[in-house]
């Protein structure tokens, strides 16, 4: 097949593998020149594609227009915010994502920062160091907070979700979610408890993000929210930074409200030298890494490949891989599962 691909950036062409696996497939694939790139750049190399992919590039409406033949946009991960979504809906552009994979990395960058918060990882290797070991027998010795017996608290339970309320019951904790589009039966069967928005916040030892950025999830967290939480609670995000008001949360650390949080998005991407963040010993903090592991970016690059090849034999793609559907989109039904 010699239908021209542009993976619009190097983390979707080399680290999950894209071009080579397009290559695999008969399309003649071609990369970005930037790892992560901007989207005049992108629109400045997209060329004769008919479809695109991309990972962190910026897929805008003026890089759509640059590509007269475009047929296809592929989001290589799930969060679609670096497309303009409704540029291509406009334009009558099918866009499809990653949907259903890659997540064990989140669940268990999680369920590992959880950890790391309770056990005080980031304070006890330091201060071993200094040669405080007996002190620190003396101070934590029985003291140590386990996840056995806590609540995980999930917001959005999605394929990470689901993942993630696994790993918690493992661990013995109580799991209970907020999902407004699950029944009570579907939470169950991912194995969490469906609760209201109010008894999630009130009663979580562990609250973890797992809901895509919309404009009805943004600042799902702000000072009323961290209000209504325990002193002794943690905030996990790993979903997208705007889903959590960063100065509304660094209010609430500073004042104790919460007793820390694990922070592995950002509202602005990267952040600036002066995020209020940065100052507390009660964050832990990552740079978006949260699902970047080696198995998990093998999972992605096979299936944007797939939908691509899927989408140009006009074969069946999955439903929650759709983000705009359009005519020229087949999408699966039960049937035909």
């Amino acid at each position: 097949m010699t239908v021209p691909v542009f993976v619009a950036d190097r983390e979707a062409a080399e680290r999950m593998d894209v071009v080579a696996q397009l290559r695999a497939r008969g399309f003649t694939a071609r990369a970005g020149s930037e790892f992560a790139t901007a989207g005049p750049q992108v629109a400045a190399e997209i060329g004769d594609a008919r479809a695109v992919c991309s990972a962190l590039s910026q897929v805008t409406g003026a890089a759509m227009d640059a590509a007269p033949q475009l047929e296809l946009v592929v989001k290589s991960g799930i969060g679609v915010d670096n497309i303009d979504v409704d540029g291509a809906r406009e334009r009558g552009l099918p866009v499809l994502r990653a949907g259903g994979v890659n997540s064990d990395g989140p669940a268990e960058w999680v369920i590992g920062a959880a950890i790391a918060h309770f056990r005080r990882f980031a304070q006890l290797d330091p201060a071993v160091r200094r040669g405080e070991w007996a002190e620190l027998r003396r101070a934590y010795s029985g003291l140590l907070p386990a996840l056995n017996g806590r609540t995980l608290a999930i917001a959005g339970l999605g394929s990470i979700g689901a993942k993630l309320a696994k790993l918690g019951r493992a661990h013995g904790m109580d799991v209970i979610a907020y999902d407004p589009y699950l029944s009570a039966d579907a939470a169950a069967s991912a194995g969490a408890r469906l609760v209201d928005r109010e008894v999630l916040f009130r009663t979580a030892d562990v609250l973890s993000l797992n809901v895509v950025l919309t404009e009805q999830t943004r600042h799902f967290v702000s000072t009323d929210e961290l209000a209504l939480m325990q002193p002794s609670a943690l905030l996990v995000n790993c979903s997208r930074g705007p889903v959590v008001d960063q100065a509304a949360l660094a209010v609430a650390l500073a004042a104790g409200t919460i007793a820390g949080a694990a922070i592995d998005v950002f509202e602005a991407e990267p952040p600036t030298p002066d995020n209020p963040l940065f100052a507390l010993p009660n964050v832990l903090l990552t740079p978006h890494l949260g699902g970047c592991t080696d198995y998990g970016y093998r999972e992605i690059g096979e299936l944007t490949a797939t939908l691509v090849d899927r989408f140009f034999k006009r074969e069946p793609v999955p439903r929650n891989c759709v983000v705009v559907d359009t005519p020229s989109l087949i999408v699966e039904t039960e049937a035909t599962r």
